[in-house]
């Protein structure tokens, strides 16, 4: 990896197939996980396998620290070669909002990590194909490992990559949105979205003979969802006249201006998905969705249906002779 980014992208990837299959349960903020890079430089005019002596950063606590303490310690090192001194393979430390890493100790060699075979720990032969070339025994174990690997690939929950293709695939999000979804707050957003998802299914089959309702199918109603949840651009649907415009991004707009953390509890996934239903109907605008969301998020106790009621929120549809009435005395 040549680029700090790409370090902290990938430790990030890892942190998150490690949380989708249960092996972390916390962020790396809160102990969950912890990294070690190594930093060597060359110059740009060397080939990639003359990188110099590498130093080891050590224990990690954010995605964000792997990316600065790289930065810190690839600018120390340059400084140190340009000024005529030479690199020592060591350990080093960093701590966040350091503009430097600091020595921890040295390292005499590859002999200080006392590679070796550990006498208690027997070999552990996990494999999904047997060779012909192994005994009948062997074979024997390997068919079971096999069996073995199979079993918990069958187990293992749906890993992030594809996670994000059945979104774009089966509900038509951008992958912008679906990666969204998928990687903030460790994977709760995502849930928080089929929670909706499935409240308005609910509440959409409690209606019946709406036309924009029953006309509406699950990718574009689904889309709608997320990019009202997302903090994504509007998206304008293709078979209907109204247009969710930058409305659609508030709900990650308003946790992003309030500093607040997420939290499902802050707008019940019902009162979501019913604010999307009154939308689809027609019954509110976006103006008007904008603003029972924010009501909903900053704390109002009442019912989606009792504000609109009580602060005549309701969207008035009027006949085409009423509108040209309104045009003319505008005009007047």
């Amino acid at each position: 990896m040549h680029q700090p980014k790409t370090a902290a992208a990938c430790v990030k990837k890892i942190q998150t197939l490690l949380q989708t299959v249960y092996a972390v349960t916390a962020g790396m903020e809160l102990g969950g996980l912890r990294a070690d890079v190594n930093v060597s430089v060359r110059r740009k005019t060397q080939p990639q396998s003359a990188l110099g002596q590498r130093t080891e950063i050590k224990n990690l606590s954010s995605i964000k620290a792997v990316e600065d303490a790289i930065i810190a310690e690839r600018n120390r090192q340059i400084l140190v070669l340009e000024s005529g001194g030479a690199i020592r393979g060591e350990t080093r430390g960093w701590t966040l909002g350091a503009s430097d890493t600091v020595k921890l100790r040295g390292k005499e060699g590859e002999v200080d990590y006392r590679y070796m075979p550990d006498p208690d720990l027997a070999p552990l032969l996990i494999s999904d194909v047997s060779r012909k070339s192994q005994a009948r025994a062997t074979r024997v174990y390997a068919d079971k490992h096999q069996r073995l690997v199979a079993k918990i690939s069958e187990t293992l929950p749906h890993l992030p990559d594809q996670m994000v293709k059945e979104l774009v695939q089966y509900l038509g999000l951008t992958m912008k949105d679906a990666k969204t979804l998928v990687d903030l707050d460790d994977g709760r957003r995502l849930d928080y979205f089929d929670l909706v998802r499935s409240d308005f299914v609910a509440l959409r089959s409690q209606v019946k003979g709406h036309s924009q309702v029953a006309n509406t199918d699950e990718k574009e109603w689904s889309v709608i969802i997320a990019n009202w949840y997302a903090n994504q651009p509007a998206w304008v649907t293709s078979n209907h006249a109204y247009t969710l415009s930058r409305v659609l991004h508030e709900m990650g707009g308003l946790l992003s201006s309030s500093e607040t953390a997420f939290s499902a509890d802050r707008v019940p996934s019902k009162d979501l998905a019913f604010i999307i239903l009154m939308l689809v109907m027609e019954r509110i605008t976006g103006r008007t969705a904008k603003q029972l969301l924010a009501k909903k998020f900053y704390g109002d106790a009442r019912d989606i249906e009792s504000i609109i009621k009580e602060e005549d929120l309701e969207l008035e549809h009027l006949s085409e002779e009423e509108y040209m009435s309104m045009a003319r005395k505008l005009l007047d």
